[in-house]
Protein backbone atom coordinates (compact mmCIF):
# COMPACT_ATOMS: atom_id res chain seq x y z
CA UNK A 1 0.00 0.00 0.00
CA UNK A 2 1.49 3.34 -1.02
CA UNK A 3 1.64 6.42 1.19
CA UNK A 4 -1.39 8.03 -0.48
CA UNK A 5 -3.54 4.95 0.10
CA UNK A 6 -2.49 4.75 3.74
CA UNK A 7 -3.36 8.42 4.19
CA UNK A 8 -6.76 7.92 2.64
CA UNK A 9 -7.43 4.85 4.78
CA UNK A 10 -6.38 6.65 7.96
CA UNK A 11 -8.53 9.63 7.09
CA UNK A 12 -11.48 7.33 6.53
CA UNK A 13 -11.04 5.73 9.93
CA UNK A 14 -10.82 9.10 11.63
CA UNK A 15 -13.92 10.28 9.78
CA UNK A 16 -15.83 7.16 10.78
CA UNK A 17 -14.80 7.62 14.42
CA UNK A 18 -15.93 11.22 14.31
CA UNK A 19 -19.31 10.22 12.90
CA UNK A 20 -19.76 7.62 15.65
CA UNK A 21 -18.82 10.17 18.34
CA UNK A 22 -21.27 12.73 17.00
CA UNK A 23 -23.97 10.07 16.83
CA UNK A 24 -23.40 9.19 20.49
CA UNK A 25 -23.63 12.84 21.50
CA UNK A 26 -26.85 13.11 19.55
CA UNK A 27 -28.32 10.12 21.36
CA UNK A 28 -27.35 11.59 24.74
CA UNK A 29 -28.77 14.99 23.86
CA UNK A 30 -32.01 13.41 22.71
CA UNK A 31 -32.31 11.22 25.80
CA UNK A 32 -31.78 14.02 28.36
CA UNK A 33 -35.06 15.89 27.81
CA UNK A 34 -36.87 12.61 27.18
CA UNK A 35 -35.97 11.34 30.66
CA UNK A 36 -37.37 14.50 32.21
CA UNK A 37 -40.52 14.19 30.13
CA UNK A 38 -40.99 10.57 31.18
CA UNK A 39 -40.27 11.27 34.87
CA UNK A 40 -41.43 9.70 37.12
CA UNK A 41 -41.40 6.05 36.08
CA UNK A 42 -41.31 4.63 39.61
CA UNK A 43 -42.30 5.63 43.18
CA UNK A 44 -40.77 8.73 44.78
CA UNK A 45 -39.48 8.81 48.35
CA UNK A 46 -40.28 11.93 50.41
CA UNK A 47 -38.02 11.99 53.46
CA UNK A 48 -39.44 13.81 56.48
CA UNK A 49 -36.63 14.22 59.03
CA UNK A 50 -38.94 14.02 62.05
CA UNK A 51 -41.14 11.32 63.63
CA UNK A 52 -44.74 10.63 62.57
CA UNK A 53 -47.44 12.81 64.10
CA UNK A 54 -45.63 16.15 64.13
CA UNK A 55 -46.47 19.23 62.10
CA UNK A 56 -44.07 18.49 59.23
CA UNK A 57 -45.33 14.91 59.05
CA UNK A 58 -49.00 15.97 58.91
CA UNK A 59 -48.34 18.53 56.19
CA UNK A 60 -45.95 16.26 54.31
CA UNK A 61 -48.41 13.37 54.12
CA UNK A 62 -51.17 15.61 52.76
CA UNK A 63 -48.76 16.98 50.16
CA UNK A 64 -47.47 13.50 49.22
CA UNK A 65 -51.01 12.33 48.57
CA UNK A 66 -51.64 15.21 46.19
CA UNK A 67 -48.27 14.77 44.46
CA UNK A 68 -49.02 11.09 43.85
CA UNK A 69 -52.18 12.06 42.01
CA UNK A 70 -50.47 14.75 39.93
CA UNK A 71 -47.36 12.72 39.03
CA UNK A 72 -49.03 9.37 38.51
CA UNK A 73 -46.68 7.56 40.87
CA UNK A 74 -46.79 6.81 44.58
CA UNK A 75 -44.98 9.34 46.77
CA UNK A 76 -43.92 7.34 49.81
CA UNK A 77 -43.28 9.15 53.10
CA UNK A 78 -40.10 8.06 54.88
CA UNK A 79 -39.77 9.41 58.44
CA UNK A 80 -36.07 9.59 59.38
CA UNK A 81 -35.79 11.44 62.65
CA UNK A 82 -32.82 12.37 64.79
CA UNK A 83 -30.19 15.08 65.29
CA UNK A 84 -32.72 17.90 64.90
CA UNK A 85 -33.50 16.83 61.35
CA UNK A 86 -29.89 16.31 60.23
CA UNK A 87 -30.14 12.52 59.82
CA UNK A 88 -33.00 12.64 57.33
CA UNK A 89 -31.57 15.62 55.49
CA UNK A 90 -28.18 13.91 55.17
CA UNK A 91 -29.88 10.81 53.73
CA UNK A 92 -31.31 12.95 50.92
CA UNK A 93 -27.97 14.69 50.31
CA UNK A 94 -26.36 11.27 49.77
CA UNK A 95 -29.08 10.08 47.37
CA UNK A 96 -28.87 10.01 43.60
CA UNK A 97 -29.84 13.35 41.99
CA UNK A 98 -32.59 11.84 39.89
CA UNK A 99 -35.77 13.23 41.46
CA UNK A 100 -36.71 10.00 43.22
CA UNK A 101 -35.57 11.08 46.69
CA UNK A 102 -36.78 14.39 48.11
CA UNK A 103 -36.64 16.07 51.51
CA UNK A 104 -39.53 17.90 53.16
CA UNK A 105 -37.18 19.93 55.31
CA UNK A 106 -37.49 22.78 57.77
CA UNK A 107 -35.58 25.94 58.58
CA UNK A 108 -33.71 23.95 61.22
CA UNK A 109 -31.92 21.27 59.20
CA UNK A 110 -31.32 23.38 56.08
CA UNK A 111 -30.43 26.73 57.61
CA UNK A 112 -29.95 26.81 61.38
CA UNK A 113 -27.84 23.68 61.91
CA UNK A 114 -25.20 24.83 59.41
CA UNK A 115 -25.01 28.12 61.30
CA UNK A 116 -24.45 26.57 64.71
CA UNK A 117 -22.70 23.28 63.99
CA UNK A 118 -19.35 23.52 62.17
CA UNK A 119 -19.09 19.71 62.16
CA UNK A 120 -22.28 19.20 60.14
CA UNK A 121 -21.65 16.64 57.42
CA UNK A 122 -23.43 18.55 54.66
CA UNK A 123 -23.67 22.07 53.28
CA UNK A 124 -27.25 22.79 52.17
CA UNK A 125 -26.23 25.53 49.74
CA UNK A 126 -23.82 23.13 48.02
CA UNK A 127 -25.60 19.80 48.51
CA UNK A 128 -29.31 20.58 48.14
CA UNK A 129 -31.40 22.07 45.33
CA UNK A 130 -34.46 24.11 46.44
CA UNK A 131 -37.66 22.90 44.77
CA UNK A 132 -40.59 24.57 46.54
CA UNK A 133 -40.97 26.83 49.57
CA UNK A 134 -44.26 25.27 50.62
CA UNK A 135 -45.46 27.06 53.77
CA UNK A 136 -44.46 29.22 56.70
CA UNK A 137 -45.57 28.29 60.20
CA UNK A 138 -45.69 30.72 63.12
CA UNK A 139 -45.28 29.51 66.69
CA UNK A 140 -47.78 29.69 69.52
CA UNK A 141 -46.42 29.88 73.07
CA UNK A 142 -48.25 27.36 75.23
CA UNK A 143 -47.76 26.72 78.94
CA UNK A 144 -49.01 24.22 81.48
CA UNK A 145 -52.35 25.30 82.94
CA UNK A 146 -51.23 24.37 86.45
CA UNK A 147 -48.65 27.19 86.35
CA UNK A 148 -51.54 29.67 86.56
CA UNK A 149 -49.87 31.85 83.93
CA UNK A 150 -52.27 33.70 81.65
CA UNK A 151 -50.05 36.01 79.59
CA UNK A 152 -46.54 36.33 78.25
CA UNK A 153 -45.83 39.08 80.79
CA UNK A 154 -46.71 36.66 83.60
CA UNK A 155 -44.49 33.98 82.07
CA UNK A 156 -41.50 36.33 81.90
CA UNK A 157 -42.11 37.44 85.48
CA UNK A 158 -42.18 33.79 86.59
CA UNK A 159 -38.95 33.05 84.68
CA UNK A 160 -37.18 36.04 86.21
CA UNK A 161 -38.28 35.18 89.73
CA UNK A 162 -37.26 31.53 89.22
CA UNK A 163 -34.17 31.62 86.94
CA UNK A 164 -33.87 28.45 84.88
CA UNK A 165 -36.95 26.84 86.45
CA UNK A 166 -39.15 27.40 83.41
CA UNK A 167 -38.57 24.48 81.03
CA UNK A 168 -39.65 24.54 77.40
CA UNK A 169 -39.69 21.61 74.99
CA UNK A 170 -38.67 21.68 71.33
CA UNK A 171 -38.18 19.28 68.43
CA UNK A 172 -34.42 19.42 69.02
CA UNK A 173 -31.32 21.53 69.49
CA UNK A 174 -30.86 24.06 66.71
CA UNK A 175 -34.50 23.99 65.61
CA UNK A 176 -36.40 27.24 65.00
CA UNK A 177 -38.35 26.62 68.22
CA UNK A 178 -35.10 26.42 70.16
CA UNK A 179 -33.73 29.65 68.72
CA UNK A 180 -37.08 31.41 69.15
CA UNK A 181 -37.05 30.48 72.84
CA UNK A 182 -33.48 31.69 73.29
CA UNK A 183 -34.23 34.95 71.47
CA UNK A 184 -37.28 35.64 73.60
CA UNK A 185 -35.36 34.95 76.82
CA UNK A 186 -32.55 37.23 75.62
CA UNK A 187 -34.88 40.09 74.71
CA UNK A 188 -36.84 39.75 77.96
CA UNK A 189 -33.77 39.37 80.16
CA UNK A 190 -35.01 36.03 81.51
CA UNK A 191 -33.55 32.54 81.82
CA UNK A 192 -35.32 29.53 80.27
CA UNK A 193 -34.19 25.91 80.34
CA UNK A 194 -34.31 24.20 76.97
CA UNK A 195 -35.36 20.53 76.81
CA UNK A 196 -34.79 19.02 73.31
CA UNK A 197 -36.70 16.03 71.91
CA UNK A 198 -36.58 14.04 68.67
CA UNK A 199 -39.60 15.80 67.19
CA UNK A 200 -42.73 17.82 67.93
CA UNK A 201 -44.87 14.85 68.92
CA UNK A 202 -42.68 13.45 71.73
CA UNK A 203 -42.18 17.02 72.99
CA UNK A 204 -45.93 17.54 73.15
CA UNK A 205 -46.46 14.22 74.91
CA UNK A 206 -44.11 15.23 77.70
CA UNK A 207 -45.66 18.70 77.89
CA UNK A 208 -49.10 17.19 78.42
CA UNK A 209 -47.60 14.71 80.86
CA UNK A 210 -46.11 17.47 83.01
CA UNK A 211 -42.43 16.70 82.39
CA UNK A 212 -41.90 20.19 80.92
CA UNK A 213 -43.78 23.44 81.43
CA UNK A 214 -44.08 25.04 78.02
CA UNK A 215 -43.50 24.78 74.30
CA UNK A 216 -43.24 26.88 71.16
CA UNK A 217 -45.89 24.95 69.27
CA UNK A 218 -46.85 25.22 65.61
CA UNK A 219 -50.40 26.46 65.18
CA UNK A 220 -51.85 23.24 63.76
CA UNK A 221 -51.02 21.36 66.99
CA UNK A 222 -52.45 23.94 69.39
CA UNK A 223 -56.19 23.16 69.36
CA UNK A 224 -55.57 19.48 70.01
CA UNK A 225 -53.27 20.28 72.92
CA UNK A 226 -55.43 22.97 74.55
CA UNK A 227 -58.54 20.77 74.24
CA UNK A 228 -57.07 18.57 76.97
CA UNK A 229 -57.24 21.47 79.44
CA UNK A 230 -53.68 20.74 80.51
CA UNK A 231 -52.11 23.61 78.57
CA UNK A 232 -53.13 27.09 77.45
CA UNK A 233 -51.95 29.37 74.65
CA UNK A 234 -50.71 32.84 75.62
CA UNK A 235 -49.03 34.49 72.58
CA UNK A 236 -47.96 34.05 68.94
CA UNK A 237 -44.56 34.66 67.34
CA UNK A 238 -45.92 36.13 64.09
CA UNK A 239 -45.94 39.84 63.23
CA UNK A 240 -49.76 39.86 63.17
CA UNK A 241 -52.40 37.95 65.08
CA UNK A 242 -53.44 34.68 63.51
CA UNK A 243 -56.94 34.41 62.05
CA UNK A 244 -57.54 31.12 63.82
CA UNK A 245 -56.47 32.63 67.19
CA UNK A 246 -57.69 36.23 66.98
CA UNK A 247 -57.59 36.71 70.76
CA UNK A 248 -53.93 35.75 71.14
CA UNK A 249 -51.59 38.76 71.17
CA UNK A 250 -48.27 38.75 69.35
CA UNK A 251 -45.03 38.79 71.31
CA UNK A 252 -44.56 42.41 70.26
CA UNK A 253 -48.04 43.34 71.49
CA UNK A 254 -47.18 41.67 74.78
CA UNK A 255 -44.48 44.26 75.44
CA UNK A 256 -41.45 42.89 73.61
CA UNK A 257 -41.35 44.98 70.45
CA UNK A 258 -37.62 44.26 69.96
CA UNK A 259 -38.48 40.63 69.26
CA UNK A 260 -38.30 39.91 65.52
CA UNK A 261 -41.33 37.91 64.42
CA UNK A 262 -40.39 34.30 63.79
CA UNK A 263 -41.95 31.82 61.41
CA UNK A 264 -40.28 28.73 60.13
CA UNK A 265 -40.54 27.35 56.66
CA UNK A 266 -41.26 23.91 55.35
CA UNK A 267 -39.91 23.27 51.88
CA UNK A 268 -39.07 20.53 49.42
CA UNK A 269 -35.44 20.00 48.40
CA UNK A 270 -33.74 17.58 46.02
CA UNK A 271 -30.11 16.46 45.97
CA UNK A 272 -27.86 18.96 44.20
CA UNK A 273 -27.42 18.10 40.54
CA UNK A 274 -31.02 17.00 39.99
CA UNK A 275 -31.94 18.05 36.43
CA UNK A 276 -33.78 21.37 36.27
CA UNK A 277 -36.69 20.01 34.16
CA UNK A 278 -37.35 17.37 36.83
CA UNK A 279 -37.22 19.96 39.61
CA UNK A 280 -39.69 22.13 37.70
CA UNK A 281 -42.00 19.17 37.18
CA UNK A 282 -41.98 18.36 40.89
CA UNK A 283 -42.63 22.01 41.78
CA UNK A 284 -45.60 22.18 39.40
CA UNK A 285 -47.08 19.02 40.96
CA UNK A 286 -46.69 20.40 44.49
CA UNK A 287 -48.34 23.71 43.59
CA UNK A 288 -51.26 22.03 41.84
CA UNK A 289 -51.78 19.55 44.67
CA UNK A 290 -51.88 22.30 47.33
CA UNK A 291 -54.20 24.65 45.45
CA UNK A 292 -57.21 22.38 45.65
CA UNK A 293 -60.07 23.67 47.82
CA UNK A 294 -59.57 20.85 50.32
CA UNK A 295 -55.85 21.60 50.71
CA UNK A 296 -56.42 25.34 51.03
CA UNK A 297 -59.10 24.83 53.68
CA UNK A 298 -56.82 22.47 55.59
CA UNK A 299 -53.91 24.92 55.60
CA UNK A 300 -56.14 27.83 56.63
CA UNK A 301 -57.66 25.85 59.49
CA UNK A 302 -54.19 24.79 60.65
CA UNK A 303 -52.88 28.35 60.77
CA UNK A 304 -50.20 27.75 58.16
CA UNK A 305 -49.25 30.39 55.61
CA UNK A 306 -49.17 29.09 52.03
CA UNK A 307 -46.16 30.36 50.02
CA UNK A 308 -45.48 27.94 47.11
CA UNK A 309 -42.35 29.73 45.86
CA UNK A 310 -40.53 28.12 42.97
CA UNK A 311 -36.87 27.05 42.89
CA UNK A 312 -35.27 30.43 42.13
CA UNK A 313 -37.45 32.44 44.51
CA UNK A 314 -36.93 29.82 47.22
CA UNK A 315 -33.15 30.02 46.77
CA UNK A 316 -33.34 33.81 47.20
CA UNK A 317 -35.45 33.36 50.35
CA UNK A 318 -32.84 30.96 51.73
CA UNK A 319 -30.16 33.62 51.23
CA UNK A 320 -32.19 36.26 53.10
CA UNK A 321 -33.18 33.91 55.90
CA UNK A 322 -29.59 32.73 56.36
CA UNK A 323 -28.55 36.32 57.01
CA UNK A 324 -31.48 37.00 59.37
CA UNK A 325 -31.11 33.82 61.42
CA UNK A 326 -27.33 34.16 61.36
CA UNK A 327 -27.64 37.50 63.14
CA UNK A 328 -29.99 35.89 65.67
CA UNK A 329 -27.55 33.03 66.33
CA UNK A 330 -24.79 35.55 67.05
CA UNK A 331 -27.10 37.58 69.26
CA UNK A 332 -27.82 34.70 71.63
CA UNK A 333 -24.37 33.11 71.19
CA UNK A 334 -25.84 29.79 70.11
CA UNK A 335 -22.72 28.27 68.63
CA UNK A 336 -22.85 24.56 69.39
CA UNK A 337 -25.45 21.80 69.46
CA UNK A 338 -24.39 20.79 72.96
CA UNK A 339 -26.71 23.39 74.48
Amino acid sequence: MNALARTRKGGGLRQAAAVIALSCLGVLAASAPASAQEYPTRPIRLVIPFPPGGSSDIMGRMMAQGMSKELGQNVIVDNRSGASGAIGTEAVVKSAPDGYTLCFCTTGSTLLLPLIDPKLSYNPKRDLAPVTHVINQPFVIVVRSDLNINSLQELIRYAKENPGKYTYATAGVGTPQHLTGELLAHVAGAKFTHVPYRGDQPAQIDLLGGQVQGMFMVALMVNQATATGKVKAIAVSSSKRLKIFPNLPTIAESGYSEFSSNNYFLGVFAPAGTPVPIIEKIHAAIVKSLQTPAAVDKMNSDGTISVLEGPQAFAATMERETLRWGNAVKLVNLTSRSQ
